[in-house]
């Protein structure tokens, strides 16, 4: 099976569990996608893959090391929910070798390095048979069908705002945007106002920031409020007038008078 199905798989599986947070989804994922570590040897020409390839990362070794390292990572849960997230981890570990015993068209060399001998199910279906073409598709759609469901997506490994705002988009506006009143589902990381994507910013980091917003006020009463990208102008009247600027969190504010 190929190795986007297996980390489709352990989302997958991560994703469904009872009681899944973040961190049981990224380890079910890399748990059932580390056994391709071997494959890396490609990279030091065919010989050496032919040779590596479903040893030192399709052994029941690694597996035994991941479980003890996932039981140590959840080692902040109560006893059984401990348990409950290291038998899922192993199992995505152990879902990639039974997969591979089967769809890979390779033999797997279980007790590596003590041993050379191979396993596989017969008939060993080579990569190229169309049911790895379809698990691959499906694994891959999958997630993205679970996140109306769960409400988290694959983009959480790489960061959990960038998820955020993904779902978000498809979420039901409920809130009104500070600068516009626009129903919007989002929030300035600084101020936790709500802004729309027209007057929010997206960092580099995928951090919410409010657009700058300016407010004028003649003799109290508000005349004229912009947010974004702006350009100040004069107001064509008279009296005491007051320029609100708020950027972020903070917010500054400038009194004079006109004559």
């Amino acid at each position: 099976m190929f190795g986007q199905a297996h980390a489709g798989l352990g989302w997958v599986v991560g994703v469904s569990a009872p009681t899944t947070d973040r961190r049981l989804r990224v380890w079910c994922a890399a748990a059932a996608l580390l056994p391709d570590v071997d494959a890396l040897s490609i990279l030091l020409g065919k010989q050496h893959y032919d040779y590596w390839h479903h040893t030192f990362g399709h052994n029941v070794f690694l597996g035994s090391v991941v479980a003890a390292a996932a039981a140590w990572s959840f080692r902040g849960r109560r006893h059984a929910s401990r348990l409950w997230a290291t038998a899922l981890v192993a199992a995505c570990f152990a879902s990639h070798l039974l997969t591979d015993a089967r769809l890979s068209g390779w033999e797997l060399y279980l007790f590596w390095p003590f041993s050379r001998t191979g396993y596989e199910f017969k008939p060993n279906l080579q990569l190229g048979h169309p049911i790895n073409f379809v698990l691959v598709y499906v694994l891959m759609v999958l997630p993205w069908v679970l996140a109306f469901w769960r409400g988290v997506t694959p983009l959480e490994i790489v960061s959990p705002r960038l998820d955020r705002i993904v779902t978000n988009f498809f979420r039901k506006r409920a809130l009104e945007c500070a600068a516009c009143g626009r129903p919007c589902n989002n929030r300035c990381d600084a101020c936790q106002k709500p802004t729309c994507m027209r007057h929010g910013r997206i960092g580099w980091t995928f951090r919410i920031s409010e657009a700058d917003v300016l407010e004028w006020r003649v003799d109290g009463a508000l005349v004229a409020r912009t947010a974004g990208p702006h350009e100040v102008q004069w107001p064509a009247s008279r009296g005491r007038f007051e320029l609100r600027v708020r950027r972020g969190g903070e917010e500054n504010v400038r009194r004079f008078e006109v004559r």
